[in-house]
C-alpha cells in the first residue's frame, strides 16, 4: 500500500475529530467539528487516490464532490460558535437551506461531462468549464464565509471570539489555497500542484 501525504493527514484529522467528539459529544459545536473532520479525512483520503490509484480521475471526481461539503460544514461550526441553543436552532434553520442548495449544486458538477470530458485520461487529463465554474463557486462560498464570520466576531467576547477567529480564518486561509493550488494544476497542466494541497 502506498503511504502518501494525503493518507498521514487523512489519518490524523481522523483522530483528531475523534478526541473532539469523545471530549464532549453533548456539545453542538464538538458535533460539527466532528462531522467537518470526518469532510476533510474522507477528501484526503479520495485526494490521496485521485494521485495514486490507477483510475486517479474516478477518484478526483469524489474529492471535489466530497470537498463541496466542507464550506457548509465550516458554516455550521460558524453557527455553533457563534450560537447557542434555540437562537442556533432558529438562525441555522433561516439560513441553511442556501447553504444547502448552493452545497448541492457544486458537488454535482464534478459527476459531469462538463467538469471532466469523457475522452480526458488519467495520463492526458483535461479540465471542462465545469472545473473552473467548480473552482469559483467553492471560492466565492469561502468569501462569503470569511466576511459573514467577520461581521459574527465583531459582535462576540472572549474565548467564543477567538475560537471563531482561528476556526475560521485557519480554515478559509487553507481552502483558498488549496483552490489556488487546484487552478494552477489545471492551468499548468502540472498534477505536482495537487500534491502539495495535504501540506496545506
Amino acid at each position: 500500500m502506498i503511504v502518501s501525504a494525503a493518507f498521514i493527514a487523512a489519518i490524523c484529522v481522523f483522530v483528531v475529530g475523534g478526541v473532539v467528539i469523545w471530549s464532549n459529544p453533548s456539545r453542538w459545536v464538538n458535533r460539527f467539528v466532528f462531522s467537518c473532520s470526518v469532510c476533510i479525512g474522507l477528501w484526503l483520503m479520495f485526494l490521496h487516490l485521485a494521485v495514486n490509484a490507477h483510475d486517479g480521475l474516478f477518484w478526483l471526481r469524489w474529492t471535489t464532490g466530497i470537498s463541496a461539503i466542507i464550506p457548509l460544514q465550516f458554516w455550521l461550526v460558524k453557527q455553533a460558535i457563534t450560537y447557542d441553543g434555540e437562537e442556533l436552532r432558529q438562525r441555522s434553520l433561516r439560513h441553511a437551506a442556501l447553504w444547502i442548495v448552493a452545497t448541492i449544486v457544486l458537488a454535482t458538477i464534478p459527476f459531469t461531462e462538463y467538469f471532466i470530458p469523457a475522452h480526458s485520461t488519467d495520463q492526458h487529463r483535461i479540465y471542462g468549464p465545469g472545473y473552473f465554474v467548480y473552482i469559483t463557486g467553492i471560492f466565492a462560498l469561502y468569501v462569503v464565509l470569511g466576511i459573514n464570520g467577520f461581521a459574527s466576531v465583531r459582535r462576540l467576547q472572549g474565548e467564543k471570539r477567538l475560537t471563531l477567529q482561528v476556526w475560521l480564518g485557519g480554515g478559509c486561509a487553507t481552502a483558498l489555497t488549496i483552490l489556488l493550488l487546484m487552478a494552477i494544476s489545471a492551468l499548468t497542466k502540472d498534477s505536482r500542484y495537487i500534491r502539495l494541497q495535504p501540506f496545506a
